[in-house]
């Protein structure tokens, strides 16, 4: 790593507005590479109450079709999950670990996606072994951008789980794993 700033700034928790931000979440430009993301969380009066430091590997674009970063979002009763539905800007849950009484739904940025030309597929399987069922992707955003995958627990077991999705456009294609644990 060559330790250049990629980016330095501020971002809002969900529901509040910090300006240059937008919604919940950072943007920015970056060259394919490993990322260090350091993360300071403040209070509301500014002073730091937690610290985290992560690598985020950032992808080149070979082809026409890519995926961005997974976001994934957790709703406990059917309110929630509606409240999700409904706002693009929801704030996805940081952990990976679920109970089987939530109900996930992972958004996936998908780049060079034409409708019309264009197969996304989502696989729910277990770590251990192979591909369980397929999951119903549904497209939002603006031009269709983001797939989208319904994912309820109630039915798993606990243990440790892997949604896979695959783009196809003719030659094109793309991937990309959310991991995740589901306790009881």
């Amino acid at each position: 790593m060559d330790m250049v700033p990629v980016f330095s700034g501020l971002a809002a928790g969900s529901g509040h507005e910090v300006a240059g931000a937008s919604g919940s979440g950072l943007s920015f430009d970056s060259p394919p590479r490993t990322l260090l993301v350091q993360i300071d969380v403040q209070d509301a009066s500014g002073r730091v109450i937690d610290h985290d430091v992560r690598d985020l590997v950032v992808g080149g674009f070979t082809d026409g079709l890519a995926f961005g970063t997974p976001a994934v979002y957790r709703a406990r009763t059917r309110r929630d999950l509606r409240a999700i539905e409904d706002d693009a800007g929801a704030a996805p849950a940081v952990t990976r670990q679920f109970s089987r009484a939530e109900h996930l739904v992972i958004r996936v940025p998908v780049s060079g996606h034409q409708p019309a030309t264009t197969t996304v597929m989502a696989t729910l399987g277990s770590r251990v072994g192979g591909a369980m069922r397929a999951l119903p992707v549904t497209f939002a955003g603006a031009g269709h951008s983001l797939a989208q995958v319904d994912v309820p627990l109630a039915g798993l077991a606990s243990g440790a789980y892997v949604v896979d999705v695959s783009a196809y456009a003719g030659p094109a294609s793309a991937s990309t794993r959310i991991d995740f644990v589901v306790t009881p």
